[in-house]
């Protein structure tokens, strides 16, 4: 067909291949089946061709979308293999393993290296000239395929590639592959309408060769809604208006004789239909008959329908039987084991032990290939075709398939694979294997005492499986209600590592892990270089996986442990690896954990749009346990930010679901952040309730450090306020030793705050300066801006009880804009209603303290940051924080306006 009547979309594809002459560009068309997408899609390929564009374009199909890297085979075709030998040589192998142009290696390629191969070879083709996708009937894109484009069309950045997209509409499928492009330079959807009558004839006359009557033309137009394909077809069965478009595609393959349509049936299943294959079918010469009529086209060696709809109707007009037929003759003469598999199983309905062999061969192929999509699907089809009578061959294949769906998120699925584990899988490694996977499902579905019992069966399973034995008890000790077990546990896994002499250095890192993490939870503190030893040896020899555990253990040490901007970018970059991998369910774990270290480094807004983030991918993925994380986040962002009964509401739901799982830590986040907005709201008598709760939820969960769980200077500030003086001197005797034992700086920094405000409160003022101005160097060495921000208000207060109005407008007014930069409403106003008492000036919070005024002067003089820590006696950290507030209070941003203001600097 022509673009007759299209002249608007015509120069709407104009202009988009002018600009991905340039600049990364995307169209995306949508509309009814028949409209006309495909043929726009030729019209444009047309015309980037005509401009020297390379174009590599694929047509997907409803078939092909069950069979792996089908679009990727067909985008890639035009591409020679010395092309491909200039990438590195993994994503090359990658590459040719996925698209069949070379054998997988020993180890699957990742979907990473996969994407990153195409990713190279876009590169390699748009460096000689403008790259034009083409992806047809995007609904029916295979899985792999469409994670590999994601994956390559994220990081095109500038790179001259335009990407042409055609989706049914109301259709459903993958994600649209142009919400992939990030920012590109021209991004346009396209819905296609029907044609006038006008544009119709034209359309009838150059298919049919007939040139239609004015009345007839408009009894078509009307009937067709201006839809050319139905327009065409209305017209070739002489105007006899069908009950559904089924009816009327179908009338168009009635007249073929029986060979013809058992070989357009062949087309229809085949998912890759070649003329080689239909000859070892016999239906090579009952082929012609359909390429004469229009319905298939051949094209080197390729045999495809003219358009969609035949297609299905093909597959409508066969019985079941003449259809399970073909796919069993299919499969007698397809070379590629995924696809002989698949035809296998769909020769038949019943259980078949020959079939289930063939999905099994099959799945290790997708898995060799990188599709885990689709290795996921067969192994479904496997279970299907065994017969479910409780053998080891039944639960071996449905273990296969609950690993697959955890893998690639479906973590509900894979529980209710596994349901009946217990009951009716024979014990031993292959019942180990299936409690293993189950571990993970509970923790992420159910809750972590569910998730310990799972792993504690998987250990009585495993017998003497070194590997499935050492794994079960670092999960026992991941999992563990205590410190105490967790160090027992990860004492057995290396007795039994040492002892088995089994070389995993996956395991030996994930034993070592376990062991730092133990000890920093007993209040050892953090031991950097062994954590640091794990994290190199899981990786020695392959590439690091997002499921790999040192990867997920080490970040959340590090936010506890005060090392935040490190926590922050190995939780960066362990999102990404998810996301890249398509590791679904480890995606809520990494954004709940990096809302947390935000907030923490004073990144409100970006903690609260995390926490959002955090929720939405709990939900999504079935994790229950992700979703009151999800809520502990919520409510701790509302509660610093002043949206007090917000954080109410969602602490008590999680407080709620705590008590009623019987999960302590749950229960400590809660009633700690529930004892803070109390204590924001001045009212004594409730926080100090809380946070006694809270201090008993931290004995039940084992937790020690002072960092996991930060209340305890909450707490000592609600016992003072409450009048308990001699009960928060006892709690802050025990504070100081548990932040000066695991060498805790920023918990040091609140024991001294706690310290001044103790100092205070018995009337002890120059004391609880010399306290206070103690734990803001303390902050500066581990800079948490809220804490800060309270201790400068304690000063403050301080300050106006000694008379000293001149410090005590300083202090609270550097509090005050803190607060404020902090988006802490509450805490804002109580600084505002301090500095009303104080009587002083507002602007006073931008003078220089003694000691940022020493260490300006000093950097202002060209001196570096370490030179200058050395003259001040101060640690190249303080002089950083001290120099940012500077720079801040001054309303500069370089060393050169610093020296040049300091010279002038009379402290306004």
């Amino acid at each position: 067909m022509d673009v007759a009547g299209r002249e608007h979309e015509r120069d709407a594809t104009a202009t988009f291949l002018a600009a991905a002459a340039s600049a990364p560009a995307a169209l995306s068309l949508t509309g009814d089946a028949g409209i006309g997408k495909t043929t726009l899609c030729r019209h444009t390929v047309a015309q980037a061709v005509a401009a020297g564009t390379t174009v590599l374009e694929c047509r997907s199909t409803l078939v092909e979308r069950g069979f792996s890297f089908v679009a990727l085979t067909d985008l890639l075709a035009p591409v020679d293999d010395a092309m491909l030998d200039r990438l590195a040589v993994p994503q090359r192998d990658a590459l040719g393993a996925a698209t069949l142009r070379s054998s997988p290696g020993h180890d699957p390629p990742e979907a990473r290296v996969i994407g990153t191969g195409l990713l190279g070879l876009l590169g390699l083709l748009a460096a000689e000239g403008p790259v034009l996708l083409v992806i047809d009937d995007e609904q029916w894109l295979d899985l792999p395929s469409h994670e590999a484009l994601t994956f390559a069309l994220r990081r095109v950045e500038s790179l001259p590639i335009g990407l042409l997209t055609s989706r049914r509409s109301g259709s459903a499928g993958p994600p649209e592959l142009s919400a992939a492009l990030e920012a590109p330079g021209w991004r346009r959807e396209l819905r296609l309408d029907g044609l006038s009558a006008g544009a119709l004839f034209h359309v009838v006359r150059q298919e049919l060769g007939v040139s239609l009557a004015r009345p007839t033309l408009i009894r078509i137009t009307e009937a067709s809604a201006g839809n050319p394909y139905i327009a065409v077809e209305l017209a070739r069965n002489g105007l006899v208006v069908p009950d559904s478009l089924y009816s009327l595609t179908a009338e168009r393959l009635a007249p073929l004789t029986p060979p013809a349509r058992e070989a357009i049936l062949a087309v229809a299943c085949a998912g890759r239909p070649t003329t080689t294959l239909l000859a070892a079918l016999g239906l090579r010469e009952p082929l012609t008959e359909a390429e004469d009529a229009g319905i298939v086209a051949v094209e080197q060696g390729r045999v495809d329908f003219t358009h969609p709809l035949l297609a299905s109707a093909a597959l409508e007009l066969a019985t079941p039987s003449e259809t399970r037929e073909l796919h069993r003759r299919l499969a007698q003469h397809t070379p590629d084991p995924e696809a002989r598999a698949r035809h296998s199983a769909l020769s038949t309905p019943d259980p078949d032990p020959k079939i289930a062999a063939a999905l099994d061969a099959g799945v290790t192929s997708a898995v060799a290939r990188g599709a885990s999509s689709t290795a996921t699907d067969l192994a479904r089809l496997a279970v299907e075709r065994t017969e479910d009578d409780g053998s080891l061959d039944a639960w071996r294949r449905r273990v296969r398939l609950a690993e697959l769906l955890h893998v690639v998120g479906a973590t509900a699925e894979a529980g209710e694979v596994l349901a009946r584990l217990e009951t009716d899988c024979p014990p031993g490694p292959v019942r180990a294997t299936g409690w293993l996977i189950l571990t993970e499902v509970a923790y992420q579905t159910s809750s972590v005492q569910h998730a310990l019992d799972c792993a504690s069966s998987a250990l009585e399973d495993a017998g003497d499986d070194p590997a499935l034995s050492v794994r079960s008890l670092l999960s026992m000790a991941t999992l563990a209600a205590s410190p105490e077990d967790q160090a027992t546990f990860a004492a057995r896994a290396q007795e039994r590592l040492d002892g088995t002499g089994l070389e995993s250095p996956e395991l030996r890192a994930w034993a070592l892990c376990e062991q730092v993490s133990a000890r920093f939870h007993l209040g050892a503190g953090l031991d950097r270089a062994e954590l640091d030893r794990a994290l190199v040896l899981e990786r020695s020899g392959r590439a690091w996986r997002s499921n790999d555990q040192v990867a997920a253990i080490r970040p959340v040490l590090l936010k506890w442990s005060d090392h935040l901007e490190e926590a922050y970018d190995a939780l960066v970059e362990l999102h990404a690896k998810a996301v890249e991998e398509g590791n679904e369910g480890l995606v809520p774990y990494a954004l709940g954990h990096l809302s947390g270290v935000a907030l923490r480094l004073g990144r409100t807004d970006e903690a609260a749009a995390l926490a959002v983030a955090h929720l939405a991918h709990a939900e999504s993925t079935g994790q229950e346990s992700q979703r009151v994380q999800a809520l502990v986040n919520t409510a701790s962002v509302d509660a610093q930010c002043g949206r007090l009964e917000a954080a109410s509401v969602a602490a008590e739901r999680v407080l709620e679901w705590g008590v009623a799982e019987q999960d302590p830590w749950l229960e400590m986040s809660a009633t700690g952040i529930l004892g803070f907005l109390s204590l924001t709201r001045q009212d004594a008598s409730s926080a100090r309730q809380w946070f006694d709760r809270w201090a008993t939820a931290c004995e039940e969960a084992g937790v020690r450090d002072t960092g996991i769980s930060r209340f305890h200077g909450d707490h000592i500030e609600a016992l003072l306020a409450d009048g308990a003086v001699s009960a928060a001197e006892e709690r802050l005797d025990d504070f100081e030793g548990r932040a000066d034992r695991a060498g805790r700086i920023s918990a040091q920094a609140v024991a001294r705050r706690s310290r001044g405000l103790l100092a205070a409160t018995t009337g002890d003022l120059d004391s609880a300066v010399v306290a206070f101005h103690e734990a803001l160097e303390l902050h500066d060495l581990a800079p948490l801006p809220f804490e800060r921000g309270r201790t400068l208000l304690l000063e403050g207060t301080t300050h106006r009880r000694r008379r000293a109005k001149r410090e005590a407008a300083r202090a609270v007014g550097e509090a005050l804009e803190v607060f404020a930069l902090l988006g802490a409403t509450a805490w804002a106003s109580r600084a505002e209603a301090e500095l009303s008492r104080v009587g002083g000036r507002v602007e006073s919070s931008l003078e220089l303290t003694p000691s940022e005024r020493r260490i300006a002067e000093l950097a202002g003089s060209g001196l570096t940051n370490r030179q200058v820590a050395e003259q001040a006696f101060v640690s190249p950290k303080t002089v950083e924080a001290n120099l940012a507030r500077v720079y801040r209070k001054l309303g500069i941003s370089s060393r050169a306006e610093l020296g040049a203001r300091m010279t002038s600097y009379d402290g306004t």
